[in-house]
């Protein structure tokens, strides 16, 4: 009997500790690889999120063709359109388009505070978004608050300050080290007949599409390459409000409305529908844990009741009845999570994952911390239910 009961121990013992290993390892591993999973869709759609909101500011005159847009896997954009070389029109998915008007000027003066018409737009969002002006490999960009930034292989990305100067400032890609020049110790890039400083390179350790872009502030943009783009906004959220307030200013900035368009797509996205497999997973894994966690907290009470009653009867104090019931479950919990996350600084190290460590640091913290709350629960948890046993039931049910 003695023998059976320390079996049944010492394997709660082992399967607390390995619950925590597996939150900081599991836990840390999956939201790592789902977060690289994601970063290089980013990439490769020219470093444009899933969240993203494409518009243009509409060409009364023009229809709304629905394009999907599709970024190859060399970065290059790709419409599901075609142009009839005899009449010049454009034919999607069968349907003539009406031309866009070559009469039409979008009017983006300067207005009050100095900044563009567009400017003003692009501005007027909340907190932690960024607004672009996209045209290919080039695009001026603007952003509030915090935002994921442009992976740097040297230098740095704009200050918010920097965003509508009118100095002129890129960040480019390595495929634009060769047409670099250098002027009293900084070094410049021409670009439509504009020179720019360059403050950063941006790039992986991989070829990217990343290679091929050329980014500037978008106040060092002129009025007309600001008019001349595709708009988008992105972030780590949804930015369907800052994208509304936009809509409802572009009429009297420009006496017309903005039209929504298909944000660029990997070929993978387009052949998934946008959805992945790893969504379910962090369900079922997350119900997974949890389930197994409160299981562990039940067992370690219903196993115990006995041993509550008796050391309740002899007249043990509550805190040598909780360190005998409870002391080595936690202590096992414990050393389980610094297992884990001794895997996973190792991992870090090694750099198992292509991410920032700054990003993969802020897992680790996130899923220590939830480790030592679940732990601080189950201590919390076991003493209740210390508090509620019968013992008079206990013993008859003996």
């Amino acid at each position: 009997m003695k023998l059976n009961l320390f079996s049944e121990g010492r394997l709660m013992f082992f399967s607390a500790a390995f619950i925590f290993f597996a939150l900081m390892t599991v836990g840390v591993i999956f939201s790592a690889t789902d977060s690289e999973y994601n970063l290089n869709q980013t990439i490769a759609r020219g470093y444009i999120s899933k969240n993203a909101v494409f518009f243009q500011i509409r060409d009364k005159s023009k229809g709304r063709p629905n394009t999907e847009i599709i970024v190859n896997d060399d970065g290059e954009v790709e419409e599901n359109y075609e142009v009839d070389p005899a009449t010049g029109t454009i034919i999607i998915d069968g349907t003539v388009a009406k031309p866009q008007d070559p009469h039409f000027v979008i009017n983006n003066d300067i207005i009050d505070g100095g900044l563009t018409k567009i400017e003003k737009m692009l501005s007027s969002g909340g907190d932690n978004y960024l607004a672009a002006v996209h045209q290919g490999e080039f695009r001026g960009i603007f952003y509030k608050g915090k935002i994921t930034k442009i992976p740097m292989v040297r230098g740095r990305f704009f200050t918010e300050e920097e965003c509508l100067s009118r100095q002129k400032l890129a960040i480019i890609g390595k495929d634009f080290l060769e047409f670099t020049l250098w002027e009293n110790g900084k070094e410049y890039v021409v670009y439509n007949g504009n020179k720019y400083q360059v403050i950063g390179v941006t790039g992986i350790s991989n070829n990217s599409s990343l290679d091929h872009l050329i980014i500037v502030n978008l106040g060092g943009m002129s009025q007309d390459e600001q008019a001349a783009g595709r708009l988008y906004l992105d972030g780590d959220r949804s930015l369907k409000e800052d994208f509304t307030r936009m809509q409802e200013m572009a009429p009297g900035l420009f006496n017309t409305k903005l039209d929504r368009l298909p944000t660029p797509k990997t070929l993978i996205d387009s052949a998934s529908g946008g959805m992945y497999l790893k969504t379910y997973l962090k369900l079922i894994m997350g119900f997974l844990f949890v389930f197994i966690y409160l299981s562990v907290v039940v067992q370690v009470l219903k196993r115990q009741n006995l041993k509550i009653s008796v050391m309740s009867i002899y007249g043990l104090s509550f805190a040598r009845r909780f360190i005998n019931v409870a002391g080595t479950v936690l202590l096992c919990s414990g050393i389980g999570l610094l297992l884990g996350l001794a895997a996973d600084i190792v991992l870090i190290k090694i750099q198992f994952f292509t991410l920032p460590f700054a990003l993969l640091y802020e897992y680790m913290t996130l899923f220590f911390a939830t480790g030592i709350i679940m732990i601080v629960l189950m201590a919390l948890i076991t003493g209740l239910g210390m508090r509620r046993v019968n013992i008079g039931e206990v013993i008859r049910q003996v």
